[in-house]
């Protein structure tokens, strides 16, 4: 019997160790292909992620690490998972074998060669062997205490760098030791973050010795042909350990102080046994992966949904220290002895399908999350956007933390103020960004004043329905009210006649319209990305698509369209089947909409091939970005078949009394002699009201129950509304109209990208001008080639001046032309130069800039002919799209 007991457990313990939920992580997923995350040791939601440094730019290195790497320049304490931007990578070590090299950086100096078949990584902790400097480097971590052990070849001393400035712009920094066995430090730097904080404080197993600042030696020739030696002092300090025993070094971080990073590391790390950090590194992991554990009836791969797991939480992360303080928004310091302090916020992507995840795994500490969004709001003015080590990044648009806080209260976790939440969720609808201000005032962000227009109004109805639903359960029926009937400002932007969301420009939209072209209306997407995102009121949309089979054979259209997109390249479009594309957060609920109308059985088809296709055990296991784990928990929900619709709340019907906006079909550019407008209704059932205002002084009115026509001879603004059977009206919708006063003809000699059309051909000739955002407007745009036309005046004239008004905005890799010849003609056959301007200005210049760029003529003619040459065949090294082609944007000609 005891023998029987014994084999049972024995038999319970090997299953156990089987089923380890850590034995199926593999942090290396994710860390090749476009992935972005990193290998190296943290805890769950811990401050310190210590990890290798393998990669120190460019956009696959957001990270710090690529799989396709093979030399290591050392080990920073912080990094982002998976993210788009980069930043962080804190005080970096680097240990060498002690002998010095020379070169022109200190980082090919000191980088050390690996092979990945020496490498490990599991939960808590990464080791490898650095090849050229003899070096067995081994990691773990506590939750702000990170934790290396270097062991040496024997016989080999060890020279330890300290890379104060590793990645970041450094503001200011400091440095100093503590005899013999401690250093410790901080570094203010600006990257993505702007100020960015970070104190430590190390602690080394073994004295050291000569503890000096690194010099950099490399030989420069002079201009009369001379070598010359260069000594350049750099922001990198190293400490020497003579041969002998494995070196240990314990550093605490801190976004405080000095005495914070200390206390943090006495109360985390008070002994020296790596191993067993690392074994308590492991434990907490499994205790963490056991919350969620891996399906009995699923087709998820154990090792992919582990890993998955794991990547879901690593964050957001710590930020107060163990005595409650930390550095807010306003970078005053603040303690809260209640509710530790988180950052790392990517809440675009995270409120779809992380922060649901963390809802039901993580009820203390998502309470703790929304705790730190009120303290941001208090420091800060607004709750958080993208926040970033008590930074607002601005990035991404939305303001998703009213999602978050709306999701938690609905699943239970109501240990925060909801009169608190609700004031500052309705303060983070109503501004203070100018697309908010619009958006409530006119009911949609209008795509000829602003960006991503299309995406802002989507996602703001959708925030506006978190509200109403929070609002609602703690029984405030007039916000309840109020922020339904702007959830319901999505309809505003749908065009009936394409079933499409558009940009809405000039009262009506764009009559070129491709829904592959990748443009500035949509945000990292196209018009079939946000086709469908409208999660809060989907029987609405069904309705206006035409029903339920309609919905279904448009979603169907989806997924087996073309996989190719147009317009301008996006990096983050990835994982495409047909236009869905998983590589991106706008399509993840998009294969569970058949379930939505009946179709569970293909919602399971494309939720199991996207599970197979688009996740794999491989480094490049992720087909886009981790961002900070959304593209993990799609994963792990949808084992569970758990995947949100809608985080926030429950009811899915939008406001029946909202009446959507008509579209004023027009002229995109000024007219000659007449033009014809267009009055369409969004709703069938729906009366058009509309008022022409001509500019003589005549005022033309009419009521329309379908698509109407009017001519109109002259400049005028028209205004329009909708109204239903039961007497409940829209918003006016104006647009503006201008009549030309010349009668010239423009004819174009090169093709101006699809993109940036301005209008269309007679663009450059109609007398309006573009803003300042090139991605708005009447913008024309030229890449790589070209912008050459001719303008016939009708007549010979004298012509003094001639030229273009263009824009520069070299971050955007657009400048002025490099020149511009304009050549004049009687005939329209036979072309003389008549003039020639020469941009002579710096190319390097930040900021925006519009200018008239001309040149005296003095010449009578009937045809002008004006070609502008870019300002370079290829972006110069120097500029971040380095080997790309220029733009060149005009929004008007010249001519005087």
């Amino acid at each position: 019997m005891r023998l029987s007991l014994f084999l049972l457990a024995l038999f319970i313990v090997k299953i156990c160790v089987c089923q380890s939920p850590c034995s199926s992580v593999d942090p290396f997923i994710g860390t090749g292909g476009h992935g972005h995350t990193y290998p190296g040791a943290c805890r769950p939601f811990g401050m310190v992620q210590l990890s290798p440094d393998a990669r120190l730019t460019g956009w696959d290195g957001c990270g710090g690490y690529h799989y396709d790497d093979h030399y290591v320049y050392g080990f920073s304490h912080t990094h982002l998972q998976g993210t788009g931007i980069s930043d962080y990578g804190d005080i970096l070590l680097k240990p060498t074998n002690g002998k010095i090299r020379k070169a022109e950086t200190w980082n090919e100096a000191y980088k050390s060669h690996f092979d990945h078949a020496q490498e490990r990584a599991e939960p808590g902790y990464y080791a490898v062997n650095l090849d050229d400097d003899h070096i067995r480097a081994e990691l773990t971590a506590t939750q702000r205490v990170g934790i290396h052990r270097y062991t040496l070849a024997k016989g080999d001393s060890c020279r330890l760098f300290i890379d104060m400035k590793h990645r970041d712009k450094i503001s200011y920094y400091d440095i100093r030791t503590h005899g013999d066995t401690a250093i410790s430090g901080f570094r203010v730097s600006e990257a993505w973050a702007k100020e960015q904080h970070c104190y430590f404080y190390a602690v080394f197993s073994r004295p050291f010795k000569d503890f000096t600042q690194l010099d950099i030696a490399y030989n420069d020739t002079t201009a009369e042909g001379k070598v010359r030696q260069i000594i350049e002092q750099v922001q990198v300090f190293s400490v020497w350990f003579s041969a002998g025993d494995p070196i240990v070094v314990k550093v605490g971080l801190s976004g405080v102080s000095e005495e914070g990073a200390l206390k943090n590391l006495m109360a985390e790390a008070p002994h020296w046994d790596f191993d067993r950090y690392r074994k308590d590194a492991w434990h907490e992991w499994e205790m963490q992966l056991m919350k969620m554990p891996l399906p009995r009836k699923t087709t998820a791969d154990p090792v992919i949904y582990y890993s998955s797991l794991y990547h879901c939480f690593t964050t957001p992360n710590i930020w107060s220290d163990v005595d409650g303080h930390y550095r807010g928004m306003d970078h005053l310091i603040h303690q809260d002895l209640n509710h530790p302090h988180y950052t790392v916020f990517s809440l675009w992507d995270t409120y779809r399908g992380l922060h649901p995840l963390l809802t039901s795994t993580e009820k203390e500490r998502t309470g703790d999350m929304i705790h730190s969004f009120l303290s941001m709001k208090k420091e800060y003015g607004h709750l958080p956007v993208w926040e970033l080590a008590a930074n607002e990044t601005n990035c991404m648009i939305g303001f998703h933390s009213v999602s978050v806080i709306a999701d938690a209260w609905y699943n239970g976790i109501r240990n925060f103020d909801s009169q608190e939440a609700l004031l500052a969720m309705l303060d983070a609808a109503a501004g203070p960004e100018e697309e908010k201000v619009y958006f409530n005032k006119i009911g949609y962000v209008p795509g000829d004043l602003f960006s991503e227009s299309v995406s802002k109004t989507l996602e703001y109805a959708y925030d506006n329905w978190c509200i109403a639903q929070f609002a609602k359960s703690i029984g405030n029926d007039s916000v309840y009210k109020f922020c339904m009937q702007r959830a319901s400002y999505w309809k505003n932007i749908y065009d009936p006649e394409t079933r499409f969301f558009r940009a809405r420009r000039n009262g009506g939209f764009s009559s070129v319209f491709d829904p592959y072209q990748v443009n500035f209306n949509y945000t990292e997407a196209n018009a079939w990305q946000y086709r469908f995102a409208v999660p809060h009121d989907l029987a609405g949309l069904i309705s206006l698509m035409g029903g339920k089979d309609a919905f279904e054979k448009e979603l169907d259209l989806l997924f087996e369209t073309t996989s190719k997109t147009s317009g301008r390249e996006q990096v983050d479009i990835t994982g495409l089947i047909g236009q869905y594309a998983h590589g991106n957060e706008p399509s993840h609920h998009m294969a569970y909409l058949y379930e939505a109308i009946g179709k569970k059985e293909k919602t399971k088809n494309y939720i199991d091939r996207i599970m197979k296709e688009m996740y794999s055990r491989k480094p490049d296991g992720l087909c886009g970005n981790e961002d900070c784990g959304q593209m993990s928990a799609w994963y792990v929900l949808t084992a569970h078949q758990k995947y949100p619709m809608h985080p926030g709340g429950a009811t899915v019907a939008g406001s029946a009394k909202f009446v959507a906006i008509p579209v004023i079909e027009g002229p995109e550019t000024s007219f000659k002699d007449h033009a014809n407008v267009k009055f369409i209704p969004v709703e069938k059932g729906q009366k058009i009201h509309y008022q022409i205002l001509m500019e003589d002084g005549r005022v033309f009115e009419g009521i329309s129950a379908e698509k109407t026509e009017r001519m109109i001879d002259g400049s005028c603004e028209i205004r329009a509304w909708s109204a239903n059977e039961k007497g409940d009206s829209s918003f006016v919708v104006t647009a503006q109209f201008v009549k030309r006063n010349n009668d010239a003809d423009l004819t174009m000699e090169s093709q101006y990208d699809a993109q940036y059309t301005g209008g269309g051909d007679e663009a450059l000739l109609d007398g309006l001008r573009g803003g300042s955002d090139f991605r708005t407007g009447y913008w024309q745009g030229f890449n790589g080639r070209d912008l050459q036309l001719v303008v016939d005046l009708k007549k010979e004239q004298m012509v003094h001046l001639v030229g273009l008004s263009c824009l520069e905005e070299i971050k955007s890799w657009i400048w002025f032309p490099s020149s511009i010849e304009i050549q004049v003609s009687t005939d329209g056959q036979h072309f003389a130069k008549a003039g020639f301007w020469q941009n002579n200005g710096p190319l390097n210049n930040e900021g925006v800039r519009v200018k008239e760029l001309t040149t005296e003529v003095n010449q009578v003619c009937r045809y002008i002919r004006i070609i502008a040459h870019p300002a370079f065949d290829q972006i110069p090294s120097w500029h971040l799209g380095a080997g790309g082609k220029p733009w060149i944007f005009a929004d008007e000609i010249v001519i005087r």
